[in-house]
């Protein structure tokens, strides 16, 4: 006898945070241009939804940090894991599941990244 089954089973979710460092050009006030930042990298990362498996692009970021006016260059991006409280308790290590290059971050095949609320997990830095 021959028997066709699925396996349905839950996903994770792996809810992972923002924090960044740009370098403003000199004429620029600087809280603006990181509300700026933020702004854009939240109109983003609102409509992305990640799927199952779906790598995290660090180097997206960098290219969306270095596209706002008044930045001249983006230094540094950081992905970070939120748990706990209202965020998933699915715990993940994030530098031990980065590309070896560091551009983009592996994601396992049964989880999903998500940024929950980009109002505050999305942190930055102007210098």
């Amino acid at each position: 006898m021959i028997n066709d089954t699925i396996d349905i089973l839950d996903g994770k979710i792996i809810n992972i945070g923002i924090r960044y460092e740009v370098i403003a050009d000199l004429d620029v006030n600087r809280y603006d241009l990181l509300e700026r930042c933020n702004r854009k990298l939240i109109d983003k990362m609102l409509y992305m939804k990640f799927s199952l498996g779906e790598s995290v692009f660090i180097s997206d970021i960098f290219r969306l940090l270095n596209d706002v006016p008044g930045v001249t260059d983006a230094r540094n991006v950081e992905l970070y894991n939120v748990v706990g409280g209202l965020y998933s308790n699915y715990s993940y290590d994030i530098d031990s599941n980065l590309s070896p290059d560091g551009r983009y971050l592996n994601i396992p095949q049964d989880s999903a990244a998500e940024i929950l609320y980009p109002n505050t997990d999305i942190i930055g830095v102007v210098r």
